[in-house]
Order: structure tokens, then C-alpha cells, then sequence
């Protein structure tokens, strides 16, 4: 499962910067490449979806009270939001019928289909460490509660930047955009 978020996310993200860096430098978008990266990360949405079916499956059926107690607070719980809007509608379902069909030809719908799962991760990383930190592990513990504080926001705010700003960085100095053109099976510039 954590291998195959890591694929959905990372691909997202490299599309979407992709995008906005092009846009933003205003050159020209490669929108065969937008769209065959959207159709891969439509595939990987899809294996993502059904793992997230047996993330739930195997809990619910081993009828551990802690483990069912989690799925709860995440599916009904004052929770729930970040699972079924965040997560699943924003991060897994929207994208997947916007890449799955021909509206990922379109760079600006890819972009958000992009944005939405880069979004949607936010929750499910919310979702793997929160709700099982809430439920108390073992009986008599209190029940925990959580909202990220200020300073939880900002330091996320500067590493995302930090991000942005390396990856600007890499782009200016690694020859990204240098086009290379094959003679003879070597490559020159």
C-alpha cells in the first residue's frame, strides 16, 4: 500500500509541477506526455482504490475491537470528512474518472485531477496516523484529540516550499530543458 501511494503521489506531483512550471515559464506544454502520464496515474488510482478495499476488509474481519474501533472513527467518527471527502471523494474518486477517460487529454483538467490527488494524500496521511492514535490501545487509556496546531501548518507550509524551491534549483541547474537529439544512436546537443 505505501509502495503504491508513493507511486499515485509522486506521479501526481512530477505532473503537476511539470505543468506549472511550463506555464509559468510560459512554454509550451508536451500534452501527449501530460496525457500518458495522466492515463498511468489513472492506473495506479485504480490499484490504490482496491488496496484501500482490503485496508478495510482484513480489520473488520479479524474483529479486533481496536482495529474496528479505528475503522469506525474513520468512516463515521468526527473523522469521517477527511476519509470520505478528502481522501476517497477529493483524492482517489474524482481524479480516477477524470483520468480514466478522454478528459485527461486536457492539460488544465490533468492538472487538477493532479492537484486533487496531491490534495487527497494530505488526507490519507492524516487518516494512517491520527485515527489510530485517537482510539485508545489499551483499555482505561483516554481517548485522544487532535487538530494540527499553527506552528504544525507553518512548518508544513516551509517544507513545501523548501520542496518548490530545490526543485526550482535542480531545474536551473541540471539541464532539464536542453534538448538533446539523437544522430546515429548517440545523443548531442
Amino acid at each position: 500500500m505505501f509502495i503504491v501511494s508513493a507511486l499515485v503521489s509522486g506521479t501526481a506531483l512530477l505532473a503537476l509541477l511539470y505543468i506549472l512550471r511550463q506555464k509559468a515559464l510560459k512554454r509550451p506544454v508536451n500534452a501527449g506526455m501530460v496525457a500518458d502520464l495522466g492515463k498511468l496515474l489513472g492506473g495506479f488510482l485504480l490499484v490504490d482504490l482496491g488496496l484501500l478495499f482490503y485496508e478495510f476488509l482484513v480489520p473488520l474481519l479479524s474483529m479486533a475491537p481496536h482495529e474496528t474501533s479505528v475503522v469506525h472513527l474513520m468512516m463515521e467518527g468526527p473523522y469521517a470528512w477527511t476519509f470520505w471527502i478528502l481522501q476517497l471523494g477529493i483524492g482517489m474518486v474524482a481524479p480516477a474518472i477524470l483520468l480514466m477517460t478522454r478528459l485527461r487529454e486536457s492539460v488544465p483538467l490533468t492538472a487538477l485531477a493532479c492537484l486533487m490527488v496531491v490534495v487527497g494524500i494530505v488526507g490519507v496521511r492524516f487518516n494512517i496516523v491520527v485515527p489510530p492514535l485517537i482510539e485508545p490501545v489499551l483499555q482505561g487509556l483516554p481517548a485522544g484529540q487532535y487538530f494540527p496546531n499553527a506552528v504544525e501548518w507553518w512548518t508544513s507550509a516551509g517544507i513545501i516550499a523548501m520542496g518548490l524551491l530545490l526543485f526550482s534549483v535542480a531545474a536551473d541547474l541540471l539541464p532539464v530543458d536542453e534538448e538533446v537529439h539523437e544522430i546515429g544512436g548517440t545523443a548531442h546537443d
